[in-house]
């Protein structure tokens, strides 16, 4: 987020000393400011909370097809299936990053 923003707003919150140097060592680990890092942190959350229905819905594609698969033999099936199990641990990896 190293962009020009105009930051007029400031917030205070309270934490345990703990809580404020692990915030301080996860902003440099990622080479950002404090309020970069919660900004972006807060971003992320988002992102994973809208990505939760689609892993939802991948999962139960997944099941149907598995469904489908036991009475068809249908060419190209082991290839779909590999694929939607290919786009679920993206997902998750996605999920998990935060």
């Amino acid at each position: 987020m190293k962009y020009k923003r105009n930051r007029a707003e400031s917030l205070t919150i309270r934490m345990t000393a703990e809580e404020k140097e692990l915030i301080r060592l996860k902003a440099r680990n990622r080479d950002m400011s404090i309020t970069d890092f919660l900004m972006m942190s807060v971003i992320e959350n988002r992102q994973v909370q809208e990505l939760k229905p689609v892993l939802e819905k991948l999962t139960v594609l997944q099941k149907k097809t598995s469904e489908i698969r036991e009475n068809s033999d249908t060419p190209g099936w082991r290839e779909m299936k590999d694929l939607q199990s290919e786009i679920i641990a993206e997902v998750k990896k996605l999920i998990g990053r935060v």
